[in-house]
């Protein structure tokens, strides 16, 4: 089963005020399909693993859908913990649309790099772990081993987007550039 699991989320709307959003019991700040997302036994968020068959009739394993937070921020410090399984592909999406998140908004790459290489081929530095997906790829790579808990902090103030994991900036951008 692959998932990626959040152990605590907090988020900095004013850039100088913090809200907790998870601290290991409610979900109450978010929304998501229902069963999606849950908390398991070590208090961390999850995402529900399905079976989906394709179109030339295999199946493979697929989380079930975003998380949302219920407010909507602007300028914001995300800050949380997370850990992901072998060959796990997910991503922070923000300042996006919901109706179309991948085409319509923002992704910080969350991706098992050599897991899911394996599994799936090589991909483009854009499209791996801490990557604006699709735009830009991470200078540095400072994810912990597959399995062990990551800090991540992604800040946005005005037009710019900084991604810290593990306490190292490893990727930024000016958007208005």
């Amino acid at each position: 089963m692959r998932t990626l699991a959040f152990f605590v989320a907090s988020i900095a709307a004013t850039m100088s005020q913090a809200e907790d959003l998870f601290q290991g019991k409610s979900l109450d700040k978010f929304q998501f399909a229902e069963n999606a997302w849950y908390v398991d036994s070590e208090a961390s968020l999850t995402c529900r693993m399905q079976e989906v068959k394709q179109k030339n009739g295999t199946t493979k394993l697929r989380g079930m859908g975003y998380i949302w937070t219920r407010e909507k921020y602007q300028d914001f410090e995300l800050s949380l913990s997370y850990k992901l399984s072998e060959a796990a592909n997910s991503g922070v999406f923000f300042r996006t649309d919901k109706s179309n998140p991948v085409q319509g908004g923002f992704e910080i790459q969350l991706l098992d790099e050599g897991g899911f290489q394996k599994l799936k081929g090589k991909k483009d530095p854009k499209n791996l772990n801490a990557a604006f997906y699709d735009c830009q790829a991470a200078k540095k790579h400072k994810q912990n081993p597959l399995g062990q808990w990551n800090t991540f902090k992604l800040t946005c103030q005005g037009t710019k987007i900084a991604i810290s994991i593990n306490g190292h900036i490893v990727n930024e951008a000016d958007i208005a550039n």
